[in-house]
């Protein structure tokens, strides 16, 4: 239905760059949409396009057309004038860059003119068409109340707008801010090629001015966009979803942004919303793609699904300020509205100190070092995302619940999604429906009911039968990053090959947590190497199979490196791993030691990855 609405009420224009510009309507950014963001990779890509299209015209061979995509904008009415004055919902990096071009073009005919006498017809002919540029471009002349005021046609967002107006006057403004010095950059580069595609013309003014006449025709017929004006904000607001689901460039975060400033603005004081909007630059500051996926998660923890692509803003909204829904905000609802930005801002950083692989609590003695590490065995090495929503939700349990949590977790991912093949949509339902659980009353949550629920998911997608072939199977690869499953199963066996040599009772418990093994710089060897001489074309099939793995740290690796078994052994039996001393018990090493020890890690592996 919210589909069928936009079509209704929106009606796209496909105009050229030009008179998009020239047209009666003035473009201003909503004050608390993002700042400038365009650097100099896009500005570059800006000026590649632009080279393209106007060196066709300098040869005088066919133009060549160029489509900028789409501007989303929502008609803002000002009092006393008639105008038509348009809030940008999406496009302001391309009008501002546009506006830059522009007043650049004006300052080169300027600086031609000044080289000619003031006898010169083309100098008139050049300061008339920097003028045109100005009156066509830059100024709309309004008139507000029977009073002239000259507007400039595209208005940034506020802490821009002054720096960006003083920048295109000529003026060499300070920034003081990062959007500030990414327009200032902007404004060189493009005057820096104006400036060199002209020089092209050695001295001739005439012939420069003609440069920058084709310039200016490329905005005028081959440059085009398509503008779609909607009658207010929400119908804007749903056209941007559907079309930012194609690539575009705002975030759902920068919608909430200016959404939750614009309800705050007229009901707090200026320290509140400065505090506010210091939370939403902290956190729309990084990658887009990480951004989108830790605000997705964030509402998927809290409602234990991913929002609908079509009521995007809507559901974020009801999910992270529901103070907001069905009232008018007033003091004290813009209170709680501030404390609502203040929790998401904490749930997000949880959200990136997780994605990293970082613990997200305090240090305490009650979790050591072995135990927080399984965080980043899980999320950066099993690369289990689909966890997040659930470890995020968790941060609210005890320190030691969440560790417990974690190795669960762990376990699962590997056996389930890492080495078997179980579906992903169920899992992600199950764990997501925990994450709600414990936002609504963490004090009920039990790790028992979690472990049942996974324990009925390997059950049913990764049986006992199957999880043994899929370990059997096991090979190692020789492109290294495929192994990293091998390594951390043969690093988890060591972890707890004391427990099963205890006899593997209850759940699986690492016996010695003082000794961390290194992932990164551990390495998987084989005990039969491949440059080992005398070759044993007995072992030659069994090398990759996981019987003939085994974890070594680095100075180990260096010191076996690819001898026989007979010079290797004295390494295995002085190894402080486990495994290893199990590997030198073996007086030599033959197919019927290599197929019997997979069978033993098998046997290992079924036990401890049993939910």
């Amino acid at each position: 239905m919210a589909e069928n609405k936009v079509n209704r009420t929106i009606e796209p224009v496909h105009q050229s760059v030009a008179k998009l510009l020239g047209s009666q309507h003035t473009f201003q950014a909503p004050r608390y949409q993002r700042n400038y963001a365009w650097g100099w990779a896009e500005i570059t890509a800006f000026l590649n396009d632009m080279n393209r299209c106007v060196r066709l015209r300098v040869a005088k061979e066919n133009s060549r057309h160029h489509f900028f995509g789409g501007l989303v904008t929502v008609e803002a009415k000002v009092a006393g004038s008639s105008r038509t004055n348009l809030q940008v919902v999406d496009g302001q990096q391309r009008l501002a860059t546009f506006a830059m071009l522009v007043s650049q073009l004006k300052r080169i005919l300027l600086r031609l003119a000044e080289k000619l006498e003031g006898d010169d017809p083309l100098q008139q002919t050049l300061r008339k068409r920097a003028q045109l540029l100005e009156d066509q471009y830059e100024i709309f002349a309004d008139e507000i109340r029977l009073q002239n005021v000259d507007v400039p046609r595209i208005q940034l967002s506020e802490p821009d707008q002054p720096f960006f107006s003083a920048l295109l006057a000529g003026a060499e403004p300070k920034p003081d801010r990062k959007s500030h010095e990414l327009l200032r950059d902007a404004y060189k580069q493009i005057g820096q090629y104006l400036d060199d595609f002209v020089q092209e013309a050695d001295g001739n003014v005439a012939s420069a001015a003609e440069r920058l006449h084709d310039v200016h025709e490329v905005l005028k017929s081959d440059w085009t966009i398509i503008h779609m004006a909607a009658g207010d904000k929400a119908d804007a607001y749903m056209l941007f979803q559907v079309l930012n689901d194609r690539g575009l460039s705002l975030t759902e975060g920068e919608l909430l942004r200016s959404t939750t400033l614009e309800l705050l603005e007229p009901l707090v004081g200026l320290p509140e919303l400065n505090e506010a909007e210091e939370y939403w630059n902290d956190m729309l500051g990084g990658d887009t793609h990480i951004v989108r996926n830790a605000i997705g998660g964030l509402y998927a923890s809290q409602v234990g699904q991913w929002p609908s692509k079509s009521t995007l803003l809507d559901d974020y909204m009801i999910a992270f300020f529901p103070v907001t829904v069905g009232i008018a905000l007033d003091g004290r609802t813009a209170a709680e509205l501030l404390q609502q930005v203040r929790n998401l801002k904490e749930d997000f950083d949880r959200v990136k100190s997780i994605s990293a692989g970082d613990w997200p609590f305090p240090s305490s003695q009650a979790v050591n070092q072995w135990k927080r590490n399984r965080l980043r065995l899980l999320i950066l090495h099993l690369r289990y995302t689909d966890a997040i929503p659930l470890l995020v939700s968790a941060c609210q349990l005890k320190d030691t619940v969440f560790a417990d949590l974690v190795r669960l977790v762990e376990r699962f991912a590997f056996r389930y999604a890492v080495l078997g093949d179980g579906n992903r949509g169920r899992a992600v339902e199950v764990l997501n429906g925990h994450a709600v659980s414990i936002r609504r009353d963490a004090a009920a949550f039990r790790l028992g009911n979690l472990r049942s629920d996974l324990a009925a998911l390997s059950e049913t997608y990764v049986s006992e039968e199957t999880f043994r072939q899929a370990l059997t199977n096991m090979r190692y690869s020789r492109t290294e990053a495929t192994n990293k499953p091998l390594k951390y199963l043969l690093m988890t066996l060591e972890d707890y090959a004391r427990w099963h040599t205890d006899g593997g009772q209850g759940s699986p418990t690492c016996r010695d947590e003082t000794r961390i093994l290194d992932f990164e710089t551990g390495t998987i060897e084989h005990v039969y190497a491949e440059n080992t001489h005398p070759v044993d074309a007995n072992l030659l099939p069994l090398m990759d199979t996981l019987g003939n793995l085994t974890y070594l740290s680095s100075p180990e690796n260096i010191a076996a490196g690819a001898k026989p078994f007979s010079e290797k052994r004295p390494y295995f039996i002085g190894s402080s791993s486990h495994l290893n001393r199990q590997i030198g018990e073996n007086a030599s090493w033959t197919p019927e030691v290599v197929e019997a020890r997979t069978e033993i890690l098998v046997t290992m592996a079924i036990r401890t990855f049993t939910i």
